[in-house]
């Protein structure tokens, strides 16, 4: 009787006999470690909103979920920065990226359908809830006003 060839069964094995995705494991690993670092240092409602993308070069990249988050990390950057550099895998940290994650509705909404609006500048609801969820975490008095003055301007 003939021995079938062994396939691989999961993705792991896959990966893991590929030469091409051989590195995917512990990159995936090193990120999720630098997720739970991170979670040790930022309110856990912040820390929904965004990933670990990358840590490179004294860079740390986010991926947040709106543009006013990838705002909010701007405002911290300097704060946030110097509390994660006193921990273990931070001390090279220079700086903080962020990238905004591009949603679902924003892929799948026709470029046309745009509603015409009153002011210059305007939020969906959505996206006002989301700039008060995140104010209500923030200590820094300036930048929560500002947060929650712009989400005022939800449509």
């Amino acid at each position: 009787m003939k021995q079938q060839p062994h396939h691989a069964r999961t993705l792991y094995e896959v990966l893991k006999r590929s030469p091409h995705f051989a590195s995917i494991g512990p990159q995936i690993a090193k990120l999720r470690t630098l997720h739970q670092h991170l979670s040790e240092s930022i309110d856990p409602k912040l820390l929904r909103q965004c990933q670990v993308a990358d840590f490179k070069d004294g860079i740390l990249t986010l991926i947040v979920s709106s543009p006013a988050l990838g705002h909010t990390f701007r405002f911290l950057g300097t704060e946030l920065v110097d509390k994660l550099k006193t921990k273990t895998p931070w001390q090279t940290l220079k700086g903080i990226k962020t990238l905004t994650r591009a949603s679902e509705s924003q892929d799948a909404a026709p470029t046309n359908a745009a509603k015409p609006t009153k002011s210059f500048f305007s939020l969906s609801t959505k996206s006002a809830e989301h700039l008060q969820s995140i104010a209500s975490t923030i200590q820094h008095p300036s930048l929560k006003n500002a947060l929650l003055k712009l989400s005022s301007r939800a449509v």
